[in-house]
């Protein structure tokens, strides 16, 4: 996975794509497939036939101890999610980890998100990302 800076920050932290995929091939049972945006700057994946773990993919904020200062929005835009929460509009603290969770047995599903992230107490945004979560039940 490459990573690329998309902005600095006036304040000198480094932004980068908050954005990725994860997919899961599951073959009978059920598919677990997640996307973290973390608190302490990374940004992890979860792809597994159980309550498997997140495993890191990258760093969406440098210095990492500056995540807390962000907030993102998560727009769902195709699919059915398990878990997390989205909507336009609605903006959650970094100084929380923010996970998107979809889990299937038995059928194939796909959701796709739009995260974008601005400094707490501004309207600007300073990184956009997509965040696509697949499962293949076979």
């Amino acid at each position: 996975m490459s990573v690329r800076l998309i902005r600095q920050h006036i304040g000198g932290d480094k932004l980068f794509d908050p954005g990725g995929t994860a997919s899961f091939t599951n073959h009978g049972g059920t598919a677990f497939v997640g996307w973290k945006i973390a608190s302490d700057g990374t940004t992890q994946r979860r792809q597994a036939s159980a309550d498997g773990a997140y495993t890191g993919v990258g760093t969406w904020i440098l210095p990492t101890i500056n995540a807390g200062s962000y907030e993102v929005e998560a727009v769902l835009s195709g699919g059915p999610l398990t878990s997390g929460t989205t909507g336009v509009g609605v903006w959650q603290a970094l100084s929380s980890t923010r996970t998107w969770t979809i889990s299937s047995g038995g059928s194939d599903d796909s959701a796709t998100i739009t995260v974008s992230i601005r400094r707490i107490g501004t309207t600007a945004v300073i990184v956009v990302g997509t965040i696509v979560l697949t499962t293949i039940t076979t």
